[in-house]
């Protein structure tokens, strides 16, 4: 039952309530008040006729006097009875002017009876009574009773009238504040409650609104930071992982890249000691090097853990280990034959015929050296793009064959057969850059190709690029190292000859050719030989 039908039951059982017994309480005191009132009526008018008879009585005798009560019954219509005082009193009734003897002065039906006492020269002489019908007097009683019940049927249809406004007016601002609590609850923060109404009933709607524009604010507070930190995660170059008690782990986008097939359970075991305090742990699992740092909740409730995949900072730390290494090592090697050579020349302790020898020893020791600072030298301009290619129209096929003539002696004395393809189409680039982009890729098939192998030279178009590709059929790249082959200082062969065991030769490549918009990338397979291969735009015709 809604509230307006229980406010509307309740002020009309109420107003019913009050009314009948206001009715009630109204017809009995009319009516005791009616009786009551007729009695002092009756006993003045029968004191009245008593006086009178005595008087006439003394004055003209009884038979006067009897006449008398005769005329005012008649008069009157009330019912008379003269009882005298002696010793056998026989009472005389009159009404409506006719006498009756008699021992017993009753009238036949229900009256109001009064009596008055009737002197003669201060001696009681009788006792006149009045008896008046009760029939006269329920009629008026009847009449007031009906007179109160239409005023408490109009009462109470005006009750009900003021009921129902009132009802209305308590239980419409009710029913509006009701429908936008289900509105909340439904996640319509937006709807307020219209309706006006007065007193506490208007303050409550009031604070009503202002408590859903508080929330609405709040949440939307809420909702910016959840947003921000939802982006934050989102973009973090680390995973994050929230463990809380009685959820599922929650994850962000990296997260799951690192851990596509689900979390490992060691990684869940450090997350979950992060409850304890803050700490740091590095964790090897398959090929993968992990810093996982953890750290608790609020309240201790569950744990956070940052997790970061340091394989790639491992590997270069132990490439440029590697590299302080192998430079100290090439730098050391030709610095001290240099310094030998000169030594040895400085003492007088070689020939004229060997001096020049010397000299030209050193000559090639700080040529090597000077190559090896240019190399640097290149790769670091490339990296920080301070390297403005030119746009050219060039001639690959040309290029290669350049490059062939150069290297025909390192590829003699290897048994090695450069094969160039025919009809290369016309490139857009820079042509020192691409020169020297192919001489290293050229030159690096040769060398670590096997006896007797092929480098071929060739090259397909797609996409409006053409695909240049450098093969040769040596031993091969094993796959673990695919993807590090282009980094800086990375070698896959300690062995190599001196003057391009830096590891610089293809990070040279790849930032020439990246530099130039192209792309540069391998393909190898272990005893068949590797493929490298770079991009660079095809001349429009």
């Amino acid at each position: 039952m809604r509230i307006f039908a229980r406010l509307l039951l309740s002020y009309f059982l109420v107003v019913l309530f009050a009314t009948l017994t206001i009715a009630l309480a109204t017809t009995y005191l009319l009516s005791d008040y009616y009786k009551k009132t007729k009695e002092k009526e009756l006993k003045v008018l029968v004191d009245g006729i008593a006086l009178r008879y005595s008087i006439i009585r003394e004055k003209e005798g009884e038979k006067e006097a009897l006449k008398f009560l005769e005329q005012m019954s008649e008069s009157t219509g009330y019912h008379l009875c003269f009882t005298p005082s002696s010793p056998t009193p026989i009472s005389m009734e009159f009404e409506k002017g006719h006498i009756r003897w008699g021992e017993i002065c009753m009238p036949p039906y229900m009256a109001i009876s009064v009596a008055s006492e009737v002197r003669i020269k201060g001696k009681q002489v009788g006792t006149l009574a009045l008896h008046a019908s009760v029939g006269e007097v329920n009629d008026i009683i009847r009449y007031l009773q009906n007179i109160v019940i239409a005023s408490a049927i109009v009462a109470l249809l005006l009750s009900f009238v003021l009921a129902l406004f009132l009802s209305h007016s308590i239980s419409s601002p009710l029913g509006d504040l009701e429908r936008v609590v289900h509105s909340w609850m439904e996640g319509d923060l937006s709807a307020r409650a219209k309706r006006k109404a007065g007193g506490e009933i208007e303050s409550l709607r009031q604070a009503f609104n202002t408590l859903a524009d508080k929330l609405e604010e709040s949440i939307r507070s809420v909702e910016e930071e959840r947003d921000k930190l939802s982006t934050l995660f989102s973009v973090l170059p680390e995973g994050v992982i929230a463990l809380e008690d009685g959820r599922e782990p929650l994850l962000n986008p990296r997260a799951r890249e690192l851990f596509p097939e689900g979390i490992p359970p060691e990684v869940l075991r450090i997350i979950e000691r992060g409850r304890e305090g803050e700490r740091r742990q590095e964790i090897n699992i398959g090929e993968k090097i992990f810093l996982i740092i953890s750290a608790p909740l609020h309240e201790g409730k569950g744990s956070v853990g940052v997790v970061q995949d340091i394989t790639e900072i491992r590997h270069l730390e132990r490439v440029r280990r590697d590299f302080l290494t192998d430079i100290s090592h090439e730098l050391r090697t030709p610095l001290s034959a240099i310094r030998g050579y000169l030594e040895a020349i400085i003492d007088g302790v070689v020939n004229e015929k060997e001096e020049r020898k010397y000299l030209g020893r050193a000559l090639e020791e700080a040529i090597y050296l000077s190559n090896l600072v240019d190399n640097l030298l290149q790769l670091t301009k490339a990296e920080t793009g301070r390297l403005q290619p030119k746009k050219e129209v060039l001639d690959i096929e040309g290029m290669a064959k350049r490059i062939r003539e150069r290297l025909s002696l390192m590829a003699e004395q290897r048994k090695v057969k450069i094969r160039i393809a025919r009809g290369f189409p016309k490139v857009i680039g820079d042509s020192e850059m691409t020169e020297r982009v192919l001489l290293n890729l050229i030159e690096n098939a040769v060398k670590y190709n096997r006896e007797g192998g092929v480098v071929s030279v060739d090259y397909r178009e797609r996409d409006g690029e053409l695909e240049i590709r450098v093969s040769d059929e040596g031993e091969g790249i094993p796959p673990e190292e695919l993807p590090f082959i282009f980094e800086r200082f990375y070698k896959t062969d300690k062995a190599r000859v001196k003057g391009s065991g830096m590891g610089l030769g293809l990070a040279i490549v790849k930032s020439l050719v990246e530099a130039q918009g192209g792309k540069v990338r391998v393909e190898s397979k272990l005893g068949e030989g590797s493929t490298f291969s770079f991009t660079l735009p095809l001349k429009k015709e």
